[in-house]
Parts: structure tokens; C-alpha cells; sequence
């Protein structure tokens, strides 16, 4: 069997990938595997590239969409790494752009990951069906198991 050393975490900082990102480090913890955080941006497709938006900018003029976005995610990404480092777990982060299931299964069989573990919310009917489900997609395509994490019922 193999072992498990690298552990892939997507995130959109929702409430149920806190979580999942809680039961991926259990898990990398008692196997002594490292964790990459991985947050990806999918580009609004009604709003055209380079939109400029007015956001507060040091250097003056305003931030586009994706660098906002990408500001944000950055924060986000050394927040929860930080979290990670203090639990004594080895941390990597990484940002990308485009379909986030796309990005997941892509990086997922590129980057020598033994596993993914992510959340889910667990929509089903007409938001299943409009919305679909990357968790669903990353299960199915991935060169690697995959834990699904659902968020506790509050």
C-alpha cells in the first residue's frame, strides 16, 4: 500500500472547507504527510477581463476583479497556513485560475498528491443540477482517492 506524504486541500474559505481543512490535518498529522491549500478563482463570465473596480489602492487607481480577488485569496490561503504551521504541520499554498474542478483534478495528478481531501455541500435537485458540483467532478477524474468532507449540521 502506498503511504500517504502529500495531502491536497482545496479551499473556498467556507465554513465547510474550514472544516474539511480541520480533518485533513488530523489526518496529516497522524500520518506525518504535508499539506498544499489550494484556492482557485473562477473568473466571473459575464464581466470582461481587466474590469476595474473601485477598491482602495496604495499606489493609486483601483484594483481589477482578479487582482481583488487574488489579494483576498492570498490572505485567506496565510491565514489557514498559519493555522496549520502551529499544529506542527508541514504547509504549502497555492493559487489558481480557471474551473476550479479542472484546476483540482489537473494539479491533483500533476503534483504527486496521495490524496485530496475537500468539501462538499451536499446540494442536490435543481441547484445540483444548475450549479453541479466540484467535489463531484474531482471525485470522478482524479488519478487519486478523495475524501469528501460534509460540514457538521450547526
Amino acid at each position: 500500500m502506498q503511504s500517504i506524504r502529500h495531502i491536497l486541500v482545496p479551499t473556498d474559505f467556507s465554513a465547510a472547507s474550514h472544516h474539511a481543512i480541520d480533518v485533513a490535518s488530523g489526518l496529516a498529522k497522524s500520518l506525518g504527510a504535508s499539506i498544499d491549500l489550494f484556492f482557485v478563482w473562477h473568473p466571473p463570465t459575464l464581466i470582461p477581463p481587466g474590469l476595474m473596480i473601485m477598491a482602495p489602492e496604495p499606489r493609486g487607481g483601483g484594483l481589477s476583479l482578479e487582482d481583488l480577488a487574488k489579494e483576498q485569496a492570498e490572505l485567506g490561503l496565510a491565514e489557514a497556513r498559519a493555522t496549520l504551521q502551529k499544529r506542527g504541520i508541514e504547509t504549502h499554498v497555492r493559487l489558481g485560475v480557471g474551473d476550479p474542478a479542472h484546476e483540482i483534478i489537473e494539479l491533483a495528478g500533476a503534483g504527486h498528491f496521495e490524496l485530496v481531501v475537500m468539501a462538499t455541500r451536499g446540494r442536490s435537485g435543481l441547484p445540483h443540477l444548475l450549479l453541479g458540483s466540484v467535489a463531484e467532478k474531482v471525485v470522478r477524474h482524479a488519478q487519486c482517492p478523495v475524501v469528501t468532507v460534509r460540514q457538521p449540521a450547526p
